[in-house]
């Protein structure tokens, strides 16, 4: 729904804070704005790569993939591709 609404051009705000950040739960390769809301998370528990921002300036950093770092570990396996 919120990326619905930057898709369409309305800038919605969702609570009364200036800015959101969340994670949990991997949503792109690298962190996204939808409304004030900061989607973090890009998936360093799975195939993707940990990612940290500094909140003042939006410059982000991200390490490299996971499997790149920990080669032949399983790690956590995708049960749906």
């Amino acid at each position: 729904m919120a990326m619905d609404f930057e898709r369409r051009g309305v800038e919605k705000q969702f609570t009364g804070y200036e800015e959101i950040y969340i994670g949990h739960t991997p949503a792109y390769k690298t962190p996204y704005k939808a409304c004030n809301v900061w989607l973090m998370d890009t998936g360093a528990g799975w195939d993707g790569c940990l990612s940290l921002m500094d909140i003042d300036n939006k410059e982000v950093f991200s390490s490299d993939p996971v499997p790149g770092l920990y080669p032949g570990s399983p790690g956590r396996v995708r049960l749906l591709n």
